[in-house]
């Protein structure tokens, strides 16, 4: 706000009071801008007329108006200021000698802009500098006063008063307003808690303000709040628009005030109290925001300001400095404003109206929440000790329009504003007579029992389950125990005989059915509130259920699949437990009842497990409780003696990884949650706990193979201490293993010691004296067998050698180099049957082969070999092909007569002598081989063998298809020929995709997505050639449709299906049954199921219609297509479905080449003309359903619904010559309006819950 201009200072020089005022205003601004000041004298009224300086000052820093040092001043308010300036400066250099003046400096201030030319102002002071009679010369004209005043409104706003420019009472400025309004918090208000979830209305105002419009009203829980939010805005707005605005904008307070200023042009009024009354009058002066409060009448066009959810506002009291508080005091407050200056007042709140009314608020504060069902009602009834419950919501109904209203009600919802700020006020008037109305519902409200659906009955989502009380209420209920729990003192509230947290007890603990798992399934996920408002009694239940086997509590984890994901009662069990955690008081009592409750999870496909709430509660870099580091080591050590089942699963777990991640666990409401209690958390806290974690894992490793290696693959994330924990306890169990013959926990230590030394520059290996530490154990109690030392190179596929990263051109060429040494050493020493033997208990023995072909094998070894693998059928079965391949590249096919000879004296049937066929080269030479060994196993390899890619020539390509063919192999002939389909003819590519369908439809498995690629491909060459006309195509690719599906080829089914109706109607009919059929039908084959669901997603697809080229559409071809389909549907009896389906494909009909409206002309006509409902039933639901996945922003209501209607709307309103179109239209205009009301509601519900 510009308080005072420099044209308003000449103006106001010329009064008579001006010369004795003047002087006031300068030291007031001295005052304001210079620090530190020493001294200063500046005589005012009748003192300003006597002999003497006007002015001296002395600062020890000064600023652009007021000199560092001492200086005088002069003042003059005459019109000829230059020569008053000029008079004054020789009249005081005569005074003073030179010594004197070179320590002041002159100072001459004017409420007069100096505005001659061209002696200018700056030319006067540099004069006056270049005679250097003072230390610095100085003018202060009415412009500079101007910026002056500018830099402290404070000082301006009282001097605007005085001299008139503003009234002296009723008009502040937005400053002024702000920090009044502000200053009502502790800490003040911020401006992004009334910008936050108003983002678009803070833009469109500011857009407005910027383009002067003349009235702006808005709508907020006080009218107050209206102003400090516009206010807001210009302040968060660009610097120089800020400026601009604020500048201009004034608070008006009062009808004085409001009459005086209507004569003042180019400002923006904001009235409040009694100047409202003179809005109108403001208008028509300059722009004029007006305000309402939610109670007050207001007119249509008034915008209410949108209330921030809990997410929003939560945010920008985190910025106020709640920190992560910001979004539970968010929810306290109910997300207003009101509400929230009596929580974080700045002194002494006001009490609400709503007060007085404190017994008819009193059943909804105990409720909380509720929906106007029958239960809920019958509820509320009882808690108000009425007989009917309109007697409870009528009055309600008048206090929830009040500017600061208690409750809330959206649509059948009713839901306290604030729950705290109704319990800190209303608790106090509980009386005896409430608590027993209280205590008697809250039993029979948490009664109900919690059915598990049965697998036959229908399923339903969420929230079509219905119960018999609503989860608002039961929300509500418990909010209300926890407040009486923990809110007793604020609110004054007490218990005659008894004290609160015991009252809360003793309810808590007498529920029906409190040793029943169904009990607190029956709460979900508002167990925790429970929790926290009676920890003592909730614990106690739970620790009851887990005495012995658990067997009362197991169910809980029970799970039932649910539309996206299954659901489980047990997470809001394990989220009452993770609040508790919090309080070091029942940390142990919590830790030992999921233990428990862990050792008794049978697991499931939700991550939330009671072990996992362990470990992120007790985990030493993000600990989920208040205990300190030692309180939670105490208490981790009474954990596992108490309960030694769950020590290793949660130790291990709690080893140091440097690759963890940590989820923060539920927080209570209420109590506090500061990590460690507040202790600083460093590095040697975390080590600590790190530490003794690695002790007690020592303890219970054991010789336990599988924990050995959870241990050593964490060796290199342990610091020095714990390090040698491990290593110490390490060594002694080597040499136990290696006495008794064992190596397992050897190979573990022996793939670790080589992943760090063939990595060892990587930043997570071990440092190079640790690797060497870790080499000398492994070879001090390396194992004497040979086969057992090479296994480890065939137990992963990419074994850490040394060498490996060293050799960037080809990283395997160390691993196979290993392997051979391996292999050389093991049949030196143990021969083919140590080979054999290493093969079959390696985990991957087919990485042996590359390294066993570079051995020198005779062929008695080879046979030997496949004796072995034959008669042994280990693990390394798979092995025996690649040794007859082998023999057969030394030794040539003649090779195989051997292998004959050799499974004939070990009885191999055909089928297993086969298997040992399928990896040979396919050439014809392999083929005639095979066929010389017999039929029997000749058609063995033909139904083994897989179909790799086949590089022989055309005539054997033409041999191979028709052998796999003859073989009942369509499939694996399809297989190959689609790798060379340029070398196949037509006519045995379409006899392929012929007999592969028989097949497909044959099979008993299912054959996979990869043989709809192949048909693709197929189809796609088919399309390309000459030779095959489009109906021989298209016939196949609908016969086709089950394993065409998930292909994201173009099928030519979507072209002729435009040009053909009777392959449409063979699609109607393939998916629906006729219109007549009978209730009961025989039920259809697999490939009829599989034909049905095709057809079903061929006409969901379908999207260019009959007629259309481009984004124009033929109206003849339209309307004959559309006929002629009609008229076959009726002798199909299938009428309906086929009208339906028709209109769900005109619904993706392009908008009009003319005037650009949805649908296409073409289109309105064959709509107007067929008159048929079904077809325009079948576009309203395929246009509404074109909307396909959207999202929608947090606390987003109907806005996009509502764009969508209006889209429709505008759509119908061109369609004068097509009334049915336009009548279809509005329909689906009213569709979306429904929707986006059903999404406000939701979202408004959604609100209350915070």
């Amino acid at each position: 706000m510009k308080w005072l201009s420099a044209l308003g200072l000449e103006q106001w020089a010329e009064k008579l009071n001006a010369k004795s005022d003047f002087p006031g205003v300068v030291l007031d601004l001295v005052r304001a801008s210079a620090e530190n000041l020493s001294s200063y004298r500046f005589p005012q009224g009748d003192k300003g007329q006597v002999r003497g300086y006007d002015g001296l000052v002395e600062c020890e820093r000064g600023d652009a108006f007021v000199p560092a040092g001492r200086s005088i001043w002069e003042i003059g308010l005459d019109k000829d200021y230059e020569r008053k300036a000029n008079g004054e400066y020789k009249k005081r250099t005569a005074a003073l000698t030179q010594e004197e003046r070179s320590e002041l400096t002159f100072v001459f201030a004017t409420p007069r802009s100096w505005n001659k030319t061209p002696q200018q102002r700056e030319n006067w002071v540099a004069k006056k500098k270049a005679l250097k009679e003072w230390r610095d010369v100085r003018y202060i004209d009415g412009v500079q006063f101007e910026h002056w005043l500018d830099e402290h409104p404070a000082v301006a706003a009282r001097y605007a008063k005085e001299f008139g420019f503003v009234p002296q009472t009723g008009a502040s400025s937005a400053d002024e307003f702000w920090e009044e309004y502000s200053q009502r918090f502790s800490p003040p208000l911020v401006e992004e808690v009334l910008l936050a979830g108003r983002e678009a209305q803070a833009e469109a105002l500011l857009r407005k303000l910027c383009e002067k419009g003349s009235k702006l009203a808005y709508v907020a829980d006080t009218p107050d709040e209206v102003i400090a939010f516009a206010i807001a805005v210009v302040r968060k707005a660009p610097q120089e628009i800020q400026k601009y605005l604020n500048s201009r904008m004034m608070v008006v307070d009062s009808e004085q005030a409001a009459r005086f200023l209507k004569t003042r042009n180019g400002l923006i009024y904001l009235p409040r109290g009694q100047a409202r009354k003179l809005a109108g009058t403001l208008e028509s002066a300059g722009t004029t925001i007006i305000n309402a409060g939610v109670a007050e009448p207001r007119a249509s066009h008034h915008v209410v300001l949108a209330r921030p959810n809990s997410t929003q506002l939560g945010a920008a009291l985190e910025v106020m400095g709640f920190r992560s508080e910001g979004y539970d005091r968010a929810r306290r407050c109910g997300r207003s404003l009101a509400v929230l200056a009596r929580q974080i007042p700045s002194a002494t709140a006001e009490l609400p109206e709503w007060v007085a009314h404190a017994e008819t608020l009193m059943p909804a504060m105990l409720a909380g929440a509720w929906q106007a069902s029958e239960p809920d009602k019958s509820i509320l009834v009882a808690l108000a000790g009425k007989d009917k419950y309109e007697t409870v919501e009528a009055p309600l109904r008048k206090l929830s329009w009040l500017n600061d209203p208690p409750v809330d009600q959206v649509g059948d919802v009713w839901a306290m504003r604030s729950s705290v700020d109704a319990f800190l006020h209303l608790a106090r008037y509980i009386g005896q007579e409430h608590l027993e109305h209280f205590e008697k519902q809250t039993k029979l409200l948490f009664s109900e029992e919690v059915q598990r659906p049965r697998p036959e009955d229908l399923f339903k989502l969420n929230s079509e389950k219905k119960e018999a009380y609503s989860s608002w209420l039961k929300e509500g209920v418990m909010t209300t125990l926890l407040h009486m729990s923990v809110l007793h003192e604020e609110a004054n509230f007490s218990v005659r005989g008894s004290t609160p947290k015991a009252f809360v007890n003793s309810l808590v603990g007498s529920l029906p059915g409190l040793l029943d798992y169904k009990f607190f399934a029956s709460f979900k996920e508002n167990m925790p509130l429970l929790a926290e408002a009676a920890p003592d009694p909730f614990l106690e239940a739970l620790e009851q259920m887990l005495e012995g086997d658990g067997a009362s509590i197991k169910p809980i984890f029970e799970e039932t699949k649910s539309f996206f994901t299954p659901e489980s009662h047990h997470t809001g069990l394990l989220f009452s437990l993770e609040v508790l955690a919090w309080d070091f008081k029942y940390l142990l009592r919590v830790a030992i009842c999921l233990a428990k409750l862990a050792i008794i999870d049978p697991g499931g496909s939700l991550s939330n497990r009671p072990i996992n709430s362990l470990r992120e509660i007790f985990l030493a870099w993000n600990p989920n409780t208040n205990a300190t580091a030692a309180q939670r080591n105490g208490i981790l050590d009474a954990l596992i003696r108490t309960v030694p089942d769950i020590a290793w699963p949660l130790l291990e777990k709690l080893l140091p990884n440097h690759r963890a991640i940590s989820c923060n666990t539920a927080r209570p409401k209420f109590g506090e949650a500061e990590p460690g209690g507040g202790e600083e958390l460093n590095y040697a806290l975390v080590w600590s706990s790190e530490l003794l974690v690695v002790q007690r894992a020592v303890e219970y490793v054991g010789t336990d193979e599988s924990r050995w290696i959870a241990l050593i693959d964490r060796l290199r994330e342990l610091q020095p201490d714990a390090f040698e924990v491990v290593m110490k306890a390490m060594e002694p169990v080597l040499n136990r293993e290696s006495l008794a013959g064992n190596s397992a926990i050897w190979d573990v230590l022996r793939k670790e010691t080589n992943r760090n030394r063939a990595f060892a520059d990587a930043d997570w290996a071990l440092n190079t004296e640790n690797i060497a530490r870790l080499e000398d154990l492994v070879e001090k109690y390396s194992p004497q067998d040979q086969v057992t030392v090479a296994k480890w190179l065939f137990d992963e596929w990419i074994p850490s050698v040394p060498g490996l990263v060293e050799d960037t051109h080809d990283p395997m060429k160390a691993i196979e180099d290993a392997r051979f040494s391996a292999l050389s050493g093991v049949f030196r020493e143990r021969g083919i049957a140590g080979l054999i033997r290493l093969a079959n208990v390696s985990t991957l023995p087919l990485q042996m082969q590359e390294a066993l072909s570079r051995l020198d094998l005779a062929v008695e070894d080879i046979e030997e070999a496949l004796y072995l693998l034959i008669v042994e059928r280990g693990n390394a079965f798979a092995l025996a092909a690649f040794f007859v391949a082998h023999g057969i590249r030394k030794f040539s096919y003649d090779f195989l007569f051997n292998v004959q000879s050799l499974c004939i004296s070990v009885d191999l049937s055909p089928k297993e002598f086969a298997s040992l066929l399928v990896g040979l080269n396919e050439t014809r030479i392999t083929w005639e081989f095979i066929s010389a060994l017999g039929k029997e196993i000749e058609d063995e390899y033909w139904k083994q063998k897989f179909s790799p890619v086949f590089t022989g020539s055309i005539e054997d390509l033409a041999f191979l298809l028709e052998t796999y063919v003859g073989h009942g192999r369509a499939l694996g002939a399809l297989e190959v020929a689609v790798r060379r389909v340029k070398d196949v003819p037509t006519s045995t590519l379409l006899r392929l995709l012929d007999l592969s369908l028989k097949e497909v439809n044959a099979a008993e498995h299912n054959i996979g997505p990869i043989f709809g690629h192949y048909v693709g491909k197929v189809l796609d060459s088919l399309s390309t050639r000459d030779d095959v006309n489009e109906n021989d195509l298209a016939s196949r690719e609908f016969a086709l449709l089950p394993v065409l599906r998930k292909s994201k080829r173009p099928l030519a089914l979507h072209s002729l299906i435009k040009k053909s109706p009777s392959l449409f109607i063979d699609a109607v009919c393939a998916v629906y049954k006729p219109d007549n059929a009978d209730a009961v039908q025989p039920s259809p084959d697999s490939s009829a199921l599989a034909l049905a669901r095709a057809a079903g997603e061929l006409l969901r697809n379908l999207s260019t219609i009959p007629g259309q080229v481009g984004q124009d559409v033929d109206f003849d071809a339209l309307s004959s297509w559309c006929n002629e389909v009609r008229q076959q549907a009726l002798s199909h009896h299938r009428a309906t479905v086929t009208d339906l389906s028709i209109g769900r494909w005109l619904a993706h009909s392009p908008p009009s080449v003319e005037d650009g409206a949805w649908p296409h002309q073409s289109v309105r006509r064959v709509l107007e003309e067929s008159a048929a409902n079904n077809i325009e039933r079948g576009i309203q639901t395929e246009r509404i359903n074109m909307r396909g996945a959207f999202s929608r922003k947090l606390g987003e209501g109907g806005e996009q619904e509502r764009g969508l209607a209006e889209q429709y709307r505008s759509w119908a309103s061109a369609m004068s010559q097509y009334p049915r179109t336009a009548a279809m239209l509005a329909a689906i205009a009213e569709s979306w309006v429904r929707q986006g009301k059903e999404a406000d509601l939701r979202a408004a519900q959604q609100e209350l819950r915070g």
